[in-house]
Parts: structure tokens; sequence; C-alpha cells
């Protein structure tokens, strides 16, 4: 498997298209997903996940320069390809990426009740940070200089 990064438009909307069905709250069918399209599309570090010419997962990030975190916000991998090390070559390579780029932390947001999501951030460092809403938790993980797998 290779995670590489994506910047061609087209490319990424077919990505996040095939791959939306990952998540309990798809954005493909939001009113704003347009804008959070491309927002991501313009804004976001994009890493796609291959086996051989399928994609098998994805995830963008957001860097802030300013208060030096990343920010993971979506991270998905294909039903058929969980638990088979995806999920964990993305997380390893927005690690490493938000290090090389000198931020200090990244942070995500996660649904309470997604109990195998928050399993598997626990196993990469992440730590609770603070409530979000009724539904979601914010994680983060303080980054170290060789941003190393856990």
């Amino acid at each position: 498997m290779v995670v590489q990064i994506i910047e061609d438009t087209e490319r990424k909307r077919e990505i996040v298209e095939r791959c939306d069905t990952v998540f309990s709250r798809p954005i493909t069918v939001r009113d704003d997903y347009e804008a959070i399209f491309s927002r991501i599309d313009r804004n976001a570090l994009f890493l796609a996940a291959l086996e051989g010419p399928d994609v098998v997962g994805y995830a963008a990030m957001y860097m802030d320069h300013d208060t030096k975190a990343g920010y993971i916000t979506m991270l998905g991998v294909m039903a058929n390809m969980q638990s088979k090390g995806v999920g964990s070559a993305l997380m390893q390579r927005c690690v490493e990426e938000a290090a090389e780029n000198g931020m200090i932390c990244v942070r995500l947001e996660v649904y309470k009740k997604d109990a195998a999501a928050i399993t598997f951030y626990d196993h990469w460092g992440f730590e609770f940070e603070k409530e979000c809403s009724e539904e979601s938790i914010y994680m983060a993980k303080k980054l170290s200089r060789d941003a190393a797998a856990p």
C-alpha cells in the first residue's frame, strides 16, 4: 500500500465520493458539501491510501502555522480494508507531515459514540482535550521531533 499526496481537484472529489460511505455522517449528502469540499480542496493536505490502483482510504489535514497545530478533518478507510493497517498508514503520514511542517500537535474531532475511532486515536497517542458538542469531543496528540509511530 502507498499513501500519496493528491493535488488534482477532480481526483480529490472522486476519492471523497468513493470513500464517503465509511462515515457515520457522510459529507456528500450535507447541504454544505460543496463548501466543505472547496475548503478541503484549497486548504488541506489531501492524502490517499492506494492498494494498487484502488483507493482504500484518505485523510485531509489542515496546518495552522500561527498556532502550530495540525487538524485532521477527515480520515476514512473503506470497510473491506479496515483493520489492515490503512488507517495507521494514513495517520503515520499525517503525523509526519505535521511534524515536518513545524506543528507541535495534531487535533481532531470524533463522535463520542464511535468507540472504534476513539480506540484507534488512543492507540496513536491522542488524548481527550475537551467537549465539542453533545455528540463529539476534541482529541489532541503532542508531537515529538521524530513523530514516531506508537
